[in-house]
């Protein structure tokens, strides 16, 4: 890191941009008028993944060394220059008595809440080994999760994108070339073939205005999203519930995620409002985020938590009824462990059903494209043959 410091210097006042080294004699040799920390720019694709770093600090906060020690020992071997800029806050952080979590905060765009919330949980229960295991083990879930989704995905989309550009070059110069021969036969055109020489004129015509429409409508919507809450919420509700397929997949995402944090801020000796607190600060879907925020409300206004969790309306019966069994039983951090487990379960089959059934779909779908393709080009070249005969 580097650092902007103005200082008086043989009577002058001198500003400098220096590196911490410098900065540190700098600060010891001449009177300091102020100090301040410069981040260079960098694009986050290139900052290394610094999940790699919290693993790091796990095994060896486990393997029975201090905090401190690990993110000594860190400092002085990593070679990835964004990792010593936030293990040398983190240094300085302990020396100056910080919290943790408050300096990590600082690293918030790149690194995500989670680490701020799981090393402030770590810190208050004093069990920062168990804090960084179930950090790593939720990212670990989350990269692999994201990695199985995209593999799925890619190659259909990659296909999809060929298909697309091979239309486009079949409707502009092969299409026009049979529509010719199709005109001089004078005969009644199937009704496939009309669909196709439709389809064409379209994207002919009209294919570009589509593309540049939608783009703006996309650049609306997420410019409304940004600058109005109401509008954001009613599109995560959408996101959350209404959409086929896509619509499951979220909300198991989301629920794992909460049920995760939850178990692991209750098993840090949390009270059940405090971990449903800090639990919504992991959440990134504004509607789960409100029915979270309803959640609370209706336990402090004196609800049952069973109650207050089937007004939310985001979570299953078999949730809702393990909550009751939980809370009439006084079992409820036991509960919410065993609901991150059956989420844990169920979006993982999510996921395999995803990479399972995506591509036999897309390529069903290819098929069904191609087939129309072959049949509206020579079905009127087989009646035309029929009749000659």
């Amino acid at each position: 890191m580097r650092y902007k410091i103005t200082y008086i210097k043989n009577g002058q006042i001198v500003t400098q941009t220096v590196p911490k080294h410098t900065k540190d004699e700098i600060t010891a040799s001449y009177e300091v008028l102020k100090t301040e920390a410069k981040r260079g720019y960098n694009i986050p694709i290139f900052r290394q993944n610094t999940d790699v770093l919290f693993k790091e600090l796990s095994i060896i906060v486990n393997s029975s060394l201090s905090f401190s020690d690990a993110v000594e020992l860190l400092l002085k071997n990593t070679k990835n220059s964004y990792h010593q800029e936030i293990l040398q806050d983190m240094k300085d952080g302990l020396n100056k008595g910080e919290n943790i979590d408050e300096v990590l905060a600082k690293h918030k765009n790149t690194v995500g809440i989670l680490p701020v919330l799981f090393f402030r949980i770590g810190f208050v229960s004093g069990d920062i080994g168990g804090a960084l295991q179930n950090l790593v083990m939720l990212l670990e879930f989350s990269k692999q999760s994201k990695k199985r989704l995209i593999s799925a995905l890619s190659y259909p989309l990659l296909v999809m994108f060929f298909f697309v550009v091979a239309m486009v070059i079949i409707f502009n110069f092969v299409v026009p070339q049979f529509e010719n021969m199709y005109e001089q036969f004078g005969s009644k055109l199937p009704f496939v073939t009309q669909t196709l020489l439709f389809t064409k004129d379209f994207v002919v015509e009209y294919g570009v205005i589509f593309v540049v429409l939608n783009l703006i409508f996309a650049f609306i919507i997420n410019v409304k999203m940004k600058n109005s809450l109401d509008f954001k919420l009613k599109i995560d509700k959408i996101l959350f519930s209404n959409i086929p397929v896509i619509s499951k997949f979220v909300s198991l995402w989301q629920i794992h995620r909460i049920f995760l944090t939850f178990s692991s801020l209750l098993e840090s000796k949390y009270t059940f409002v405090q971990s449903l607190q800090s639990t919504q600060m992991i959440v990134t879907n504004t509607y789960v985020l409100s029915q979270l925020a309803s959640i609370e409300n209706h336990i402090k206004s004196g609800s049952s938590i069973n109650i207050a969790f089937e007004r939310s309306g985001i979570f299953d019966e078999l949730t809702n009824r393990l909550i009751y069994s939980g809370e009439i039983s006084n079992t409820i951090p036991q509960v919410i462990k065993e609901l991150e487990k059956i989420y844990y379960a169920k979006l993982d089959d999510r996921i395999k059903f995803l990479s399972a059934t995506v591509e036999p779909v897309f390529l069903l779908f290819m098929g069904i494209a191609i087939l129309w393709l072959i049949s509206a080009l020579m079905l009127p070249i087989w009646d035309m043959g029929n009749i000659i005969r």
